[in-house]
Formats: C-alpha cells, sequence, structure tokens
C-alpha cells in the first residue's frame, strides 16, 4: 500500500522535496525507486523516523506492535504526525504507543495503484488543519477522500465505497 500512495504522491503537485523509505525487505526499494522524486533508504525504523516529520505507518497490522516499539524508543517521537493504515489498529492505540503522538487513521484500497482509489480517512482533532488537510491531498492525488469520525471505521471496512 505504500507503493501506492508513494505513486499518487509522485504524480501530483505535493510539495515534498523528500520522502525517506524503511522495509525490512529491500527488494520493494528497486519497485518504488522508479519515480521522479529522489528517495533516500534507511537501514532502521529508527532511523527513517528520527528525520521525518510525517510519517506513514504501512505496517502490516500482526507488526504494528513491534515496529511501535521501535519508534518509541525515539526522544521525539511524540512530535511527529503518523499517517496510520493498518486495519482494525485504532488511531488512539497508537497515539498511546507513541507517548501521545498525533496519528491520523486512513483506510486507503488498492486502485490507488492507478489513481482510482478510495480512501477513507478519520476525523483526528489532534491534527492542525493545515496538517489534516495536507494528509487528505496526499490520500486524494491517488483517487478520491471520504472523511468520516472514527467511531464509524468499522462498519466502512466491510463494506463497498
Amino acid at each position: 500500500m505504500a507503493k501506492a500512495v508513494i505513486s499518487g504522491i509522485v504524480s501530483s503537485n505535493i510539495d515534498i522535496s523528500k520522502i525517506i523509505l524503511f522495509d525490512k525487505n529491500t527488494e520493494q526499494y528497486a519497485d518504488i525507486s522508479k519515480g521522479r522524486i529522489p528517495f533516500e533508504y534507511s537501514l532502521s525504523e529508527k532511523e527513517a523516523v528520527s528525520s521525518a516529520e510525517l510519517v506513514l505507518l504501512s505496517v502490516k497490522p500482526q507488526n504494528y506492535k513491534e515496529v511501535l516499539e521501535e519508534i518509541s524508543q525515539i526522544d521525539n517521537c511524540n512530535e511527529k504526525i503518523y499517517i496510520s493504515i493498518g486495519a482494525g489498529i485504532t488511531s488512539q492505540s497508537v497515539s498511546y504507543a507513541l507517548n501521545n503522538a498525533c496519528v491520523i487513521r486512513v483506510l486507503p484500497n488498492v486502485p490507488m495503484l492507478i489513481g482510482e482509489g478510495v480512501s477513507v480517512i478519520c476525523q483526528s482533532n489532534a491534527a492542525s488543519t493545515a496538517d489534516f488537510d495536507f494528509v487528505c491531498s496526499i490520500f486524494r492525488s491517488a483517487g478520491s477522500i471520504l472523511i468520516i469520525d472514527e467511531n464509524e471505521m468499522n462498519r466502512i471496512i466491510g463494506r463497498r465505497i
């Protein structure tokens, strides 16, 4: 899913000067590197997150706990904005694990790869209007968005949009 999000960013006019990638499976980098944005690659979650302002958590739900524990050891981890796209993972649980960091929960879908996705984005009281709008613009770059209250997310997961 990270590849779909990055593809949307690359094909849009979103002002991002650099993207730092980390994946335990470094073979993923070859596919993503074909874009126009110069990517940097990190050796660890900590290294990638330390210098970031905005972090996309594109992690399988069963690996969230491990990844969040690693990130939570960074001194300023709660000063970042996190986009969580893990199915079934609440923004509150991610925020708590990251020392009350700002988390915006998003449920994107696979058609983002061809610019035809629909991403459900949860309202966030923790994010500034500008930050929330920026996150919306990222997902709008690869399709449509639907903004809902997080308590409605589980009802959306099993439905066609």
